[in-house]
């Protein structure tokens, strides 16, 4: 997926972009900033995904668990249907890719101010998590939305906050932390 978003940032960027990423998209986004430093001019993150416990079945499933009971039913018939055309056994494969990556590792690559957002009941990405990363980025700073994992979903106004401050940061020395996007 990193290979596919590069290809299309350099045949459509004219200069360094804005890239965002939620959830696995986040992982993605990421290997890309650390690819390609020429083309990402921020970073955001959102409900990066996985801490390190979430790397085993048993505590991903209890985390789906924990940030269902915070998620609208009414999101329930957008997503489903990706679900069942991919099928169990891609999903699966998918899933289980997502847990071998590392961003932890990764982002202390990146050139780039990255901007890191969660929900406030993201079990997904808790915030002891973002937290990490956010330490871990040379140009880091987190926020917290309200909602849980699926937020930008449920709060455009709040996501394209977030995604204006990530542009207003590029070039940024990154040196303010925490607190809520204005």
């Amino acid at each position: 997926m990193a290979d596919v978003v590069s290809a299309w940032i350099d045949e459509i960027a004219r200069e360094p972009v804005v890239l965002v990423g939620h959830s696995t998209g986040a992982q993605a986004a990421l290997r890309v900033a650390a690819a390609r430093p020429d083309l990402v001019g921020a970073l955001a993150l959102l409900g990066p995904t996985f801490p390190p416990e979430q790397r085993r079945m048993p505590a991903l499933l209890r985390a789906y668990v924990r940030n269902s009971r915070h998620e609208p039913l009414g999101l329930q018939p957008a997503i489903v249907p990706y679900y069942l055309r991919g099928g169990p056994g891609e999903l699966l494969r998918f899933i289980r890719s997502a847990q071998r990556d590392q961003p932890e590792k990764l982002i202390t690559e990146i050139a780039c101010p990255v901007l890191l957002a969660r929900g406030e009941h993201d079990a997904f990405a808790p915030q002891w998590w973002v937290d990490r990363l956010t330490d871990a980025a040379p140009k880091g700073r987190s926020t917290t939305a309200p909602g849980a994992h699926t937020f930008p979903y449920q709060h455009g106004g709040v996501t394209a906050s977030i995604i204006a401050e990530a542009a207003a940061r590029t070039g940024s020395s990154g040196e303010h932390r925490g607190g809520r996007p204005e």
